[in-house]
């Protein structure tokens, strides 16, 4: 009695199931891709300690001109602007 190769049959179905999750890993590494998204949020933070930079340096001059008695207080417009703060309510 011969009996034919029963270990072809199953080597060979191994191996096309080892091709195919080969194949599915490729196309899966290919549709992967690096995103990088930044929240609304996140930019409006940015944008805010930017302008805190611009402030600092801004308070630097003050302190600089303040120091060297440069500094000039206009009471008026300070005062103007006081009433018009509390006119609107504090907002």
């Amino acid at each position: 009695m011969k009996i034919n190769e029963t270990g072809s049959f199953q080597a060979l179905s191994y191996k096309k199931q080892m091709e195919q999750q080969q194949r599915t890993t490729e196309v899966k590494a290919v549709a992967k891709q690096d995103h990088l998204e930044i929240s609304a949020d996140a930019r409006a933070m940015h944008v805010n300690h930017q302008e805190g930079n611009a402030r600092s340096s801004r308070i630097e001059a003050l302190k600089q001109q303040i120091e060297s008695g440069e500094y000039e207080i206009h009471s008026q417009r300070t005062a103007g602007a006081l009433y018009d703060y509390w006119k609107k309510g504090g907002k």
